[in-house]
Protein backbone atom coordinates (compact mmCIF):
# COMPACT_ATOMS: atom_id res chain seq x y z
CA UNK A 1 0.00 0.00 0.00
CA UNK A 2 1.45 3.32 -1.04
CA UNK A 3 2.49 5.65 1.73
CA UNK A 4 0.65 8.88 1.04
CA UNK A 5 2.52 10.58 3.82
CA UNK A 6 5.84 10.05 2.13
CA UNK A 7 4.50 11.15 -1.18
CA UNK A 8 3.00 14.15 0.43
CA UNK A 9 6.32 14.97 2.06
CA UNK A 10 8.20 14.53 -1.16
CA UNK A 11 5.59 16.51 -3.02
CA UNK A 12 5.80 19.23 -0.41
CA UNK A 13 9.58 19.19 -0.71
CA UNK A 14 9.42 19.61 -4.45
CA UNK A 15 6.87 22.32 -4.16
CA UNK A 16 9.07 24.15 -1.63
CA UNK A 17 12.07 23.81 -3.94
CA UNK A 18 10.15 25.17 -6.85
CA UNK A 19 9.00 28.19 -4.80
CA UNK A 20 12.56 28.89 -3.70
CA UNK A 21 13.82 28.78 -7.25
CA UNK A 22 11.11 31.17 -8.38
CA UNK A 23 11.88 33.60 -5.58
CA UNK A 24 15.60 33.35 -6.18
CA UNK A 25 15.14 33.97 -9.92
CA UNK A 26 13.15 37.13 -9.20
CA UNK A 27 15.88 38.38 -6.87
CA UNK A 28 18.52 37.72 -9.51
CA UNK A 29 16.43 39.53 -12.10
CA UNK A 30 16.10 42.57 -9.83
CA UNK A 31 19.85 42.52 -9.08
CA UNK A 32 20.69 42.33 -12.77
CA UNK A 33 18.38 45.22 -13.52
CA UNK A 34 20.00 47.28 -10.77
CA UNK A 35 23.46 46.53 -12.19
CA UNK A 36 22.32 47.62 -15.66
CA UNK A 37 20.89 50.86 -14.27
CA UNK A 38 24.12 51.48 -12.39
CA UNK A 39 26.20 51.06 -15.55
CA UNK A 40 23.85 53.43 -17.43
CA UNK A 41 24.16 56.07 -14.68
CA UNK A 42 27.94 55.82 -14.67
CA UNK A 43 28.20 56.26 -18.42
CA UNK A 44 25.61 59.03 -18.84
CA UNK A 45 25.86 60.89 -15.57
CA UNK A 46 22.06 60.72 -15.16
CA UNK A 47 20.41 59.99 -11.87
CA UNK A 48 17.38 57.84 -11.30
CA UNK A 49 15.35 55.92 -13.79
CA UNK A 50 14.51 58.99 -15.92
CA UNK A 51 17.07 61.36 -17.38
CA UNK A 52 17.14 64.87 -15.84
CA UNK A 53 15.93 67.60 -18.11
CA UNK A 54 18.66 70.03 -19.16
CA UNK A 55 17.72 73.55 -17.97
CA UNK A 56 17.28 76.05 -20.75
CA UNK A 57 19.30 79.26 -20.61
CA UNK A 58 17.41 82.28 -19.31
CA UNK A 59 16.13 84.53 -22.05
CA UNK A 60 16.16 88.30 -21.89
CA UNK A 61 12.71 89.86 -21.72
CA UNK A 62 11.43 90.97 -25.09
CA UNK A 63 11.55 94.72 -25.67
CA UNK A 64 8.85 96.15 -27.87
CA UNK A 65 10.15 99.06 -29.96
CA UNK A 66 7.94 101.68 -31.54
CA UNK A 67 8.65 101.98 -35.26
CA UNK A 68 9.85 105.42 -36.43
CA UNK A 69 7.17 107.40 -38.22
CA UNK A 70 7.59 107.55 -41.94
CA UNK A 71 6.60 110.44 -44.14
CA UNK A 72 3.82 109.66 -46.50
CA UNK A 73 4.21 111.15 -49.92
CA UNK A 74 0.91 111.76 -51.61
CA UNK A 75 1.04 111.21 -55.33
CA UNK A 76 0.36 114.35 -57.30
CA UNK A 77 -2.17 114.23 -60.03
CA UNK A 78 -0.57 116.22 -62.79
CA UNK A 79 -3.88 116.48 -64.57
CA UNK A 80 -5.69 118.27 -61.70
CA UNK A 81 -2.84 120.25 -60.08
CA UNK A 82 -2.63 123.90 -60.92
CA UNK A 83 0.83 125.45 -61.30
CA UNK A 84 1.77 127.90 -58.57
CA UNK A 85 1.74 131.50 -59.79
CA UNK A 86 5.13 133.05 -60.28
CA UNK A 87 6.11 135.81 -57.89
CA UNK A 88 6.42 139.04 -59.79
CA UNK A 89 8.19 141.91 -58.10
CA UNK A 90 6.49 145.09 -59.10
CA UNK A 91 8.04 148.50 -58.85
CA UNK A 92 5.79 150.81 -56.87
CA UNK A 93 4.46 153.66 -58.90
CA UNK A 94 5.89 157.03 -57.91
CA UNK A 95 3.71 159.36 -55.95
CA UNK A 96 3.04 162.38 -58.08
CA UNK A 97 2.53 165.45 -55.97
CA UNK A 98 1.08 168.66 -57.26
CA UNK A 99 2.81 171.90 -56.28
CA UNK A 100 1.32 173.26 -53.10
CA UNK A 101 0.81 176.88 -52.23
CA UNK A 102 3.28 178.19 -49.64
CA UNK A 103 1.95 178.65 -46.14
CA UNK A 104 1.46 182.14 -44.80
CA UNK A 105 4.67 183.51 -43.24
CA UNK A 106 4.92 183.76 -39.50
CA UNK A 107 5.98 187.40 -39.91
CA UNK A 108 4.18 189.00 -42.84
CA UNK A 109 6.45 192.02 -42.67
CA UNK A 110 9.56 189.97 -43.32
CA UNK A 111 10.54 190.12 -47.00
CA UNK A 112 13.63 188.62 -48.61
CA UNK A 113 15.12 189.06 -52.05
CA UNK A 114 15.11 186.24 -54.53
CA UNK A 115 18.71 184.97 -54.22
CA UNK A 116 19.16 184.44 -57.98
CA UNK A 117 17.20 184.87 -61.19
CA UNK A 118 15.79 181.61 -62.45
CA UNK A 119 12.99 179.04 -62.19
CA UNK A 120 12.07 177.11 -59.08
CA UNK A 121 12.04 173.44 -60.06
CA UNK A 122 12.11 171.58 -56.75
CA UNK A 123 10.13 173.22 -54.02
CA UNK A 124 10.42 173.02 -50.25
CA UNK A 125 8.87 169.73 -49.05
CA UNK A 126 9.24 168.59 -45.48
CA UNK A 127 5.68 167.33 -45.11
CA UNK A 128 5.67 165.19 -48.27
CA UNK A 129 8.01 163.33 -50.62
CA UNK A 130 9.33 164.61 -53.95
CA UNK A 131 11.39 162.71 -56.51
CA UNK A 132 15.15 163.17 -56.80
CA UNK A 133 16.57 162.63 -60.29
CA UNK A 134 20.08 162.25 -58.85
CA UNK A 135 19.28 159.81 -56.03
CA UNK A 136 16.48 158.06 -57.98
CA UNK A 137 14.27 158.06 -54.93
CA UNK A 138 11.49 159.93 -53.19
CA UNK A 139 12.51 162.05 -50.21
CA UNK A 140 11.85 165.28 -48.35
CA UNK A 141 13.54 168.51 -49.49
CA UNK A 142 14.68 171.11 -46.96
CA UNK A 143 14.90 174.01 -49.38
CA UNK A 144 14.10 175.12 -52.91
CA UNK A 145 16.14 174.63 -56.09
CA UNK A 146 16.36 177.46 -58.62
CA UNK A 147 17.58 176.54 -62.11
CA UNK A 148 19.75 179.35 -63.49
CA UNK A 149 22.53 179.99 -65.94
CA UNK A 150 26.00 178.86 -64.99
CA UNK A 151 27.85 181.67 -63.24
CA UNK A 152 24.72 183.73 -62.60
CA UNK A 153 25.13 185.97 -59.52
CA UNK A 154 23.86 184.81 -56.14
CA UNK A 155 22.92 187.64 -53.75
CA UNK A 156 22.28 187.94 -50.00
CA UNK A 157 18.55 187.71 -49.26
CA UNK A 158 18.88 190.03 -46.22
CA UNK A 159 21.43 192.14 -44.47
CA UNK A 160 23.62 189.98 -42.30
CA UNK A 161 26.98 188.38 -41.63
CA UNK A 162 28.78 185.38 -43.08
CA UNK A 163 28.55 182.61 -40.49
CA UNK A 164 30.32 179.87 -42.47
CA UNK A 165 31.86 179.10 -45.85
CA UNK A 166 32.16 175.34 -46.26
CA UNK A 167 32.42 172.62 -48.87
CA UNK A 168 29.66 170.20 -47.94
CA UNK A 169 29.93 166.56 -49.04
CA UNK A 170 26.35 166.60 -50.39
CA UNK A 171 25.55 170.26 -51.07
CA UNK A 172 28.93 171.31 -52.46
CA UNK A 173 30.23 174.88 -52.00
CA UNK A 174 27.98 176.45 -49.34
CA UNK A 175 27.63 179.88 -47.68
CA UNK A 176 25.61 180.36 -44.45
CA UNK A 177 24.42 183.87 -43.48
CA UNK A 178 22.86 185.02 -40.20
CA UNK A 179 20.48 187.98 -40.18
CA UNK A 180 19.46 188.47 -36.55
CA UNK A 181 16.13 187.69 -34.86
CA UNK A 182 16.89 183.97 -35.26
CA UNK A 183 16.89 184.14 -39.07
CA UNK A 184 19.54 182.45 -41.24
CA UNK A 185 19.85 181.55 -44.93
CA UNK A 186 21.87 178.90 -46.77
CA UNK A 187 23.20 179.11 -50.36
CA UNK A 188 24.55 175.86 -51.85
CA UNK A 189 25.74 174.22 -55.12
CA UNK A 190 27.81 177.36 -55.71
CA UNK A 191 30.66 177.89 -58.14
CA UNK A 192 32.81 180.83 -57.05
CA UNK A 193 32.42 182.10 -53.47
CA UNK A 194 33.19 185.84 -53.07
CA UNK A 195 32.94 186.18 -49.28
CA UNK A 196 34.62 184.70 -46.23
CA UNK A 197 33.60 183.86 -42.71
CA UNK A 198 32.89 186.96 -40.61
CA UNK A 199 32.19 189.32 -43.50
CA UNK A 200 29.25 191.69 -43.16
CA UNK A 201 26.91 191.65 -46.16
CA UNK A 202 24.04 193.83 -47.28
CA UNK A 203 20.78 192.74 -48.86
CA UNK A 204 21.27 192.25 -52.61
CA UNK A 205 25.08 192.00 -52.39
CA UNK A 206 26.63 189.33 -54.66
CA UNK A 207 28.22 186.67 -52.51
CA UNK A 208 28.80 183.85 -55.05
CA UNK A 209 27.85 182.46 -58.49
CA UNK A 210 25.58 179.62 -59.59
CA UNK A 211 27.32 176.27 -60.02
CA UNK A 212 26.62 172.54 -59.95
CA UNK A 213 28.72 171.31 -57.04
CA UNK A 214 25.99 169.59 -54.97
CA UNK A 215 26.61 165.87 -55.45
CA UNK A 216 23.14 165.02 -54.12
CA UNK A 217 21.56 167.16 -56.86
CA UNK A 218 24.13 166.99 -59.65
CA UNK A 219 21.65 165.65 -62.23
CA UNK A 220 19.62 168.85 -62.00
CA UNK A 221 22.26 170.87 -63.78
CA UNK A 222 23.30 174.38 -62.82
CA UNK A 223 21.13 175.64 -59.99
CA UNK A 224 21.06 177.31 -56.58
CA UNK A 225 19.95 175.27 -53.58
CA UNK A 226 18.47 177.77 -51.09
CA UNK A 227 17.33 177.18 -47.50
CA UNK A 228 15.85 179.44 -44.83
CA UNK A 229 15.65 178.94 -41.03
CA UNK A 230 13.77 180.80 -38.30
CA UNK A 231 14.75 179.93 -34.73
CA UNK A 232 16.73 176.96 -36.13
CA UNK A 233 13.60 175.50 -37.75
CA UNK A 234 13.54 175.14 -41.52
CA UNK A 235 10.76 177.06 -43.28
CA UNK A 236 9.51 177.37 -46.82
CA UNK A 237 11.26 180.46 -48.31
CA UNK A 238 8.57 181.17 -50.91
CA UNK A 239 6.08 183.00 -48.64
CA UNK A 240 8.85 185.42 -47.65
CA UNK A 241 10.00 186.31 -51.16
CA UNK A 242 9.44 189.95 -52.02
CA UNK A 243 7.44 190.54 -55.19
CA UNK A 244 9.63 191.02 -58.24
CA UNK A 245 10.28 194.67 -59.00
CA UNK A 246 9.41 195.74 -55.46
Amino acid sequence: MKNFNDSNQNGGTRQSGNSFMKKYGIVLSIAAAAMILGVTYASTGQQGLFPRATPKPAQSPAVLSTPAPQATVQPMDSGDAEPEPETVLSTPEPIVSTPSLPAAPADASLKILEPTVGTITRQYAMDKLIYSQTLSQWSTHEGMDVIAEAGAPVVAALDGRVEQVIQDSLLGNTVILTHGDGISTVYASLADVLVKTGDAVSQGQTIASVGNTALSEVNEGYHLHFEMYIDEESVDPRPYLAPKGA
